[in-house]
């Protein structure tokens, strides 16, 4: 967990440890290591969770109209549904995907059947608290940090530019497909 070495150009790298799901619970994390000298702030961070892929068609004009498009598609053994409310009312359903091929491929299967489908990527965005240590206060070689890590098999260590408003990518995010 200590800084690389790094050229002139190159800005200084500062290690990260996380993610904590309450801002007191990083705070806990973080005492020891400020005991041990390190300088250490507590990040939040904004992550997607729960990302998925929703086939859908655009909403109706009114709910009738859906209704009567429902109906069409359940008689040809479409599974799907009307979208109640919100903004998307009216809109009708045909499924989540956690594989963007897989909702690729339903959308396809309904344009070519005359039917507008789209996709949407969806997900619930939740809040991290992470650890960020100034690269110059580490004075013991990294041993604070490890000993963190190693007690709790639920976090992360990574490094990140120090001068970075955002900590690291979140995993769906480094394997989220473009769309």
């Amino acid at each position: 967990m200590v800084p690389s070495q790094r050229g002139p150009d190159v800005p200084p790298l500062c290690p990260v440890v996380g993610p904590w799901e309450a801002y007191a619970q990083a705070d806990q994390a973080m005492q020891p290591l400020a005991r041990a000298g390190y300088q250490v702030s507590v990040e939040q961070v904004k992550v997607a969770r729960d990302r998925l892929h929703w086939v859908y068609l655009p909403s109706s004009e009114d709910k009738e109209q859906a209704l009567r498009l429902l109906r069409e598609l359940q008689a040809k053994g479409v599974d799907s549904f009307v979208v109640a409310e919100g903004g998307d009312a009216n809109a009708i359903s045909l499924g989540y995907f956690s594989s963007a091929d897989s909702a690729r491929g339903l959308m396809v299967k309904m344009q070519t059947a005359g039917y507008p489908a789209q996709i949407r990527e969806t997900y619930r965005e939740s809040t991290e608290f992470w650890l960020r240590v100034a690269a110059n206060t580490i004075a013991d070689d990294g041993a604070a940090l490890r000993s963190l890590l190693a007690a709790n098999s639920t976090l992360t260590g990574n490094h990140v530019a120090c001068e970075s408003p955002v900590l690291i990518p979140t995993q769906e995010e480094k394997l989220s497909p473009d769309m």
